[in-house]
Formats: structure tokens, sequence, C-alpha cells
């Protein structure tokens, strides 16, 4: 042999496979060849199942017949095209290493995805008690002295109104010192304002039906008659109807407002509504 003459390893195994080496994937190699092999690898292993036996139709021995054709037409077009870009043999373990390899990496990128929301979940669930166990300062009320209200009349209507610190916090539930005393002038009551009560909610105030009507008459959830549910078994808690008989509005509608439905439904925007069933009502208590 010529001993000036050297070369590497893979030179030496090329020559002695005849030009056609079994060399394993390069998953993270920047080189042409790797980034050919590996786009070829994911779009070729739709095809074939890693879960069936070798053997089988669908099984890595035809992926790896198909492999081979490819290589040796790669390798012809590298002799006739230098833009051709070449692709080794493989062998069946080749073909299945890089399988197992790829999925254990999409398995444990998925893995710390998730172990990385719990961390976060866990941090907001210390932040959640930390803010309760930890108490806001008891601020003390400012000194009525600071906003003098000697004449009240000259207060200009409207609101929200200048008033008495005291009178402000209390009116929001601010937190005060037990020791701090609660000054409102008698002159002040009667600037506050006062919600006046619609006829509707007068009537209902009580929450009883009126005398001779009972829930055997209308129904405790509609508040419709009897005779309008089509039958006994489909009236109180089978009513089929899903809107109130007195306002007209579904029972999604009365849920979002934390309204009844029925007799002692309060929806303010049917007043006219209800004025014509409350007539209806005490016809029928006659």
């Amino acid at each position: 042999r010529n001993i000036t003459s050297r070369t590497n390893t893979f030179d030496a195994y090329y020559k002695m496979t005849g030009g056609k080496p079994m060399v394993p994937f390069h998953i993270d190699g920047e080189d042409t060849t790797s980034k050919e092999e590996m786009s070829i690898f994911h779009e070729m292993s739709k095809q074939y199942s890693r879960t069936v036996a070798p053997g089988h139709k669908d099984g890595y021995n035809t992926f790896l017949c198909e492999w081979e054709l490819l290589a040796g037409k790669r390798r012809d077009e590298c002799l006739t095209d230098d833009s051709a870009i070449m692709v080794y043999r493989k062998s069946l373990r080749m073909l299945q290493d890089c399988h197992d390899e790829l999925k254990s990496r999409r398995v444990a990128s998925l893995e710390a995805t998730e172990e990385a929301k719990r961390r976060n979940e866990g941090m907001r669930t210390v932040f959640r008690d930390i803010r309760t166990r930890v108490m806001a300062p008891n601020i003390g009320v400012a000194e009525p002295e600071s906003f003098p209200m000697e004449e009240p009349e000259a207060v200009p209507p409207g609101d929200p109104f200048a008033l008495n610190p005291s009178v402000a916090m209390a009116s929001v539930g601010r937190k005060r010192n037990a020791s701090a005393p609660l000054d409102i002038p008698v002159s002040a009551m009667k600037y506050r304002r006062v919600e006046p009560e619609t006829n509707m909610n007068q009537k209902i105030k009580a929450k009883k039906l009126p005398e001779g009507v009972t829930f055997n008459i209308i129904c405790k959830v509609c508040g419709r008659k009897r005779s309008e549910h089509g039958g006994s078994n489909l009236f109180g808690s089978n009513c089929p109807f899903r809107n109130c008989g007195r306002c007209g509005e579904t029972n999604p509608y009365h849920e979002q407002r934390k309204l009844k439905m029925g007799y002692f439904c309060r929806n303010p925007i049917a007043e006219e509504r209800a004025q014509k069933y409350e007539t209806t009502v005490k016809q029928m208590a006659r």
C-alpha cells in the first residue's frame, strides 16, 4: 500500500461499502445532507407505523425498501447534477431509533409545558393564600373639621356631592377605627338619596301570594295558570316553559340578573306587562 496517501475513516468506509455506506441520522445536524434526510424522514414516516411488526405491509421493512430506492436515486442524480443532495442508506435499526428519538423529544417537550403550567398554578395559589392571610392596614377616619358643614343648605344638589368625610366613608363601607366617632349632622340627613320603590316592588315586597291564590292555581316556576301547561304532569317542577309569565324574559336572563321567575319576578323593565299580570291574578283569586 501507499503510506504517503492518507484518508479519513469515512472515505475508507465509503470505498469499502462500494459507494453505498449506511450513515445514521444526525437529528441536530446543520449540514445540508442532515437537514435533507430529516425532512425526507418526516415526510415518509407518516405512511408507516412503528408499533406494528417490521414485516407488516405498513411496517418499517417496507419503509427501509423505499428509503433504499430513494438513496440509490439520489446517488445517481449526484453523478450528473451538482445541485442534487446526497441521501445515505439506512439500516432498519437506524430508522427505528430516529423515530423513537423524535417521539421522546416530543413527549419531553409536552411534559415540560405541563410542568410549567402546574408550577405557575402553584405560584398563583401561594399568592392567593398570602393575600387572604395579610390584612389591609386599618386607616382612621379624617376629622370632621376638615370639611365643615355649618351650612348644609348651601350644598349644591346632585349626586355625588360634598359630604362630611365620616358620611362619605360610611356610604362606601370604608374601614375605620372603633374609637373614631361617626358624626353625621342631623341637617345633612335630608340630602341622603333614597331609591324610590316602584308599584311592582311595593306589591310583592311581602313575598306572599294574594289571598285566594296558591301554587296549585299558578305555577311556582313560570307564574302561568295550570290550564296553560297542558296537563298536571307538566305543572310546577315539571314546567315546560323557559320564559317568565310575568315579564316574558327567558330563564338565562333572570339568572344573569339574579331575579326570580313567576309571580315574584322583579324585572323593572316590564312594568306594564306586570300590571296586566297582577290584574289577571286578582281575577283568578275571586
